[in-house]
């Protein structure tokens, strides 16, 4: 992983501008953006999010560049590179994000 600026300003952005929606992934051309405004410093359940979002990643090989947490710890963001724009459907990233939160709070996912 690189320097975090960009994904502590990214966590910074979220927080102060997406604070309504409490996850999600931002599609920033040759970047992805998966954020969370759940109190991830003081939350092992945003923590645990966080660790399973990253295995998920990694298991699809996809890069995490970077992770960062707002200023106040409570917004975090992971930068994921998106140089082969096929490979990364937001819409999945966004599903798998908000299963991965009910299975760090022990909620079983909800099947479509």
């Amino acid at each position: 992983m690189s320097n975090n600026r960009a994904a502590k300003a990214a966590a910074e952005f979220v927080g102060k501008c997406l604070f309504h929606r409490h996850r999600g992934v931002l599609d920033c051309g040759d970047k992805v953006i998966l954020y969370g405004n759940d109190g991830y410093e003081k939350d092992q359940r945003s923590q645990e999010e966080v660790e399973l979002i990253k295995r998920y990643l990694a298991d699809r090989k996809l890069e995490v560049s970077e992770f960062g947490q707002s200023t106040e710890g409570f917004s975090w963001a992971i930068v994921v590179s998106n140089r082969q724009r096929n490979r990364i459907s937001t819409n999945t990233l966004e599903k798998r994000l908000w299963e991965c939160w009910q299975q760090a709070c022990g909620i079983e996912a909800v099947k479509a």
